[in-house]
């Protein structure tokens, strides 16, 4: 009798537990079948993956330089050191008083450039002999008048400056110009996912990533004015100097879904 009874439970156990394990499947629930296998369940109402579209955007915008730098000075010789130096001095305070009647402010002027050389003089078979000296003083001046430019060189010309070698227009703007070329980099950037996701058969529905790839806006160089040169602008009327447009560049890479 004992042992009949434990064969019948054995048999119920076992039944219910057969039972226990089929019912997921006879419900129609796969994906809680067989304990960590609903890890490898799928739906059949799966959204396609989102797909994506890549491209980099371009932005431009010319502005008006609204500062200039110049880069002047004063180069004189003389038989020693002392009287090379003491001639550079004279002539660079005329200068600096030149620089006052134009407004020019003294966080304005920077040395760039001050030195006392040795000139030699070459024989064959021969050692080098000094037959001079040169002082060079030269000072970057950041100038804002731009309508006065031209006149300002003439005059610190005529007051002795006989070294310009560079006038390069800039912007103290340049953020704000770089914000607005990233702006148009943006405005490219979409206009080409656009067209893009219409010709694959979709729409462009949001951003992903984007990354700044610089921007630019490189001085504008006038020019590189000799020692001849700069004194012929004191012999000149009037000196003209132009400056342009200055380009300020943006570029984006930037990544929409679609």
């Amino acid at each position: 009798m004992l042992m009949n009874a434990k064969k019948t439970l054995f048999v119920v156990v076992a039944a219910a537990l057969a039972l226990f394990i089929a019912l997921p499947f006879v419900n129609g629930d796969r994906e809680h079948a067989g304990g960590n296998n609903s890890v490898f369940a799928q739906s059949d109402n799966t959204d396609a993956r989102t797909r994506t579209i890549s491209v980099t955007g371009e932005g431009e915008i010319k502005v008006e330089p609204d500062v200039a730098y110049v880069s002047i000075g004063v180069q004189t010789e003389a038989a020693t050191a002392n009287e090379a130096q003491t001639a550079n001095a004279d002539a660079f305070a005329d200068l600096q008083k030149m620089l006052a009647n134009y407004a020019v402010d003294k966080k304005d002027i920077k040395t760039t450039n001050f030195s006392v050389q040795p000139q030699y003089q070459y024989g064959e078979n021969q050692k080098p002999k000094i037959v001079g000296y040169t002082a060079t003083h030269m000072i970057e001046v950041t100038y804002r008048k731009l309508d006065m430019l031209g006149a300002m060189l003439d005059d610190l010309s005529k007051a002795g400056a006989n070294r310009v070698n560079n006038i390069r227009f800039g912007t103290e703007k340049q953020h704000e110009y770089e914000l607005q070329a990233l702006d148009k980099a943006m405005d490219n950037a979409r206009a080409k996912a656009n067209a893009l996701a219409k010709n694959a058969g979709g729409s462009v529905k949001g951003v992903l990533n984007i990354t700044q790839n610089g921007s630019s806006g490189p001085p504008q160089i006038y020019t590189n004015i000799t020692a001849a040169a700069a004194k012929s602008l004191a012999a000149a009327d009037t000196t003209t100097i132009s400056s342009g447009q200055l380009t300020i560049q943006a570029s984006v890479s930037v990544q929409f879904a679609f």
